[in-house]
């Protein structure tokens, strides 16, 4: 049991440091009672546990099937939505990569070096998400994914949005942060980018909120 609410997590996964994460790393946003939040890569649904307590209404995306089925389990009679959908470039579907030993650890590029579990999910694209549910905030981890999905968005998309964390993930040698970085400052949001002492500047945090 947490403050936030009773959360069921798996022992020897990740499952612990992404609970924490969802406070250290998402805890910035500005949540306010009656607001609409995306949880994009909602894994186990730490995040928008979080979030809901803050009063607002999630709508939680986690593709992966194990992760999904506990994600759906820990949300049940809370103002949050869980949809078993990536959130990704194109609506025609994604492959998945999860590791035997991490477990909640899912990307479509396989950065780890250990055995890689496959699984083929539904995807929908974030202008879609958005045209949907009207969210004012974004909270986005969805292990690398982040750079397709944004290539897609344009500044209309985002108008509504007030304020976003972003996870970024360079697993891929084409994506590059400050054209990501860049893009989202040209549609009027001020950045703070936060980059990890702990993995060589390959992982870290994009916050963008309105002036």
């Amino acid at each position: 049991m947490t403050r936030y609410g009773s959360i069921s997590i798996r022992q020897g996964t990740t499952d612990i440091h992404t609970f924490l994460e969802a406070i250290n790393d998402y805890g910035m946003l500005k949540i306010r009672k009656s607001d609409i939040c995306l949880d994009l890569g909602a894994n186990i649904g730490s995040f928008s546990l979080y979030a809901a307590s803050k009063g607002a209404k999630v709508i939680a995306f986690e593709p992966a099937s194990d992760n999904y089925e506990l994600l759906a389990s820990n949300v049940i009679d809370k103002n949050i939505i869980p949809v078993k959908k990536a959130v990704w470039k194109d609506d025609l579907g994604v492959e998945l990569v999860s590791y035997a030993v991490s477990k909640s650890c899912t990307s479509v590029y396989n950065h780890i070096k250990e055995a890689a579990i496959k699984e083929k999910v539904p995807s929908i694209t974030l202008k879609e998400v958005i045209k949907t549910y009207n969210p004012l905030i974004i909270k986005c981890d969805i292990e690398g994914a982040e750079f397709e999905v944004f290539k897609k968005i344009d500044q209309k998309d985002l108008s509504n949005i007030r304020e976003m964390v972003i996870e970024y993930h360079l697993f891929n040698k084409d994506n590059h942060i400050n054209n990501l970085v860049e893009k989202i400052k040209s549609f009027g949001f001020v950045v703070d980018l936060r980059r990890s002492k702990d993995t060589k500047d390959n992982i870290g945090i994009i916050h963008a909120a309105r002036e």
